[in-house]
C-alpha cells in the first residue's frame, strides 16, 4: 500500500480546517443568527390577563426568554416559563423549563428558513414539536402540537411585538 507524502496530508488537513470548516461553522450559525428577530417584548391577550414572552440575546449568540402572566388589573406577575435557544455541539436546542416542571426539557432544531423554526422532542409528552413562525416585523406565531393517543394536538400563540 503506498503511503501519502505527510505534507500532502498537512496541506489537505489544513486546506480542509480553513476552507471548508469556516463555511460550515457559518451555516450552522446561521440558524441561532436568524432568530434574532424574536429579541425583545412580545405580548398577546388572554381570558386570564397579558401574556409576555421576553427573549433576550446573550453575549455567546443564544436567546434567553422567560414567559410572563400578568393579571387581569396588572397587579400580580406569575413567572410561567425559562427558555433558550442555545447551540450544543452541532445542534441548536430550545430548552424549556415551565414553572411547573422540575427539569427543562430541550427540543433540537429540525429545520429554519423562511422567517419559520421547528423545534422537536418526540420523546417528550406535550409538546414534541414547538414552532415559531415570524408573520411580518411586529408579529408571530408559536404553535406547540403532539401525536396522543386520543389523536394530534395543538395549539396555537400568537404574538405582538410590545409598544415601546
Amino acid at each position: 500500500m503506498a503511503r501519502l507524502p505527510i505534507r500532502f496530508v498537512v496541506a489537505c488537513a489544513a486546506a480542509f480546517i480553513l476552507g471548508a470548516t469556516p463555511t460550515l461553522w457559518a451555516q450552522e450559525s446561521d440558524a441561532l443568527a436568524e432568530l434574532s428577530w424574536l429579541v425583545g417584548d412580545w405580548e398577546r391577550s388572554t381570558s386570564q390577563g397579558l401574556s409576555v414572552e421576553r427573549w433576550r440575546l446573550r453575549p455567546d449568540g443564544s436567546l434567553e426568554g422567560e414567559s410572563v402572566l400578568f393579571s387581569m388589573n396588572g397587579v400580580q406577575e406569575v413567572h410561567a416559563e425559562a427558555m433558550l435557544i442555545v447551540r450544543m455541539g452541532a445542534d441548536i436546542f430550545y430548552i424549556a423549563r415551565p414553572r411547573q416542571n422540575e427539569y427543562p426539557t430541550g427540543f433540537r432544531l429540525l429545520t429554519a428558513g423562511n422567517g419559520q423554526f421547528v423545534f422537536e422532542n418526540p420523546n417528550h409528552d406535550f409538546p414534541q414539536r414547538i414552532v415559531y413562525r415570524r408573520d411580518g416585523e411586529d408579529a408571530f406565531t408559536a404553535t406547540i402540537s403532539a401525536a396522543t393517543p386520543d389523536g394530534p394536538q395543538q395549539v396555537e400563540f400568537h404574538f405582538r411585538r410590545q409598544a415601546r
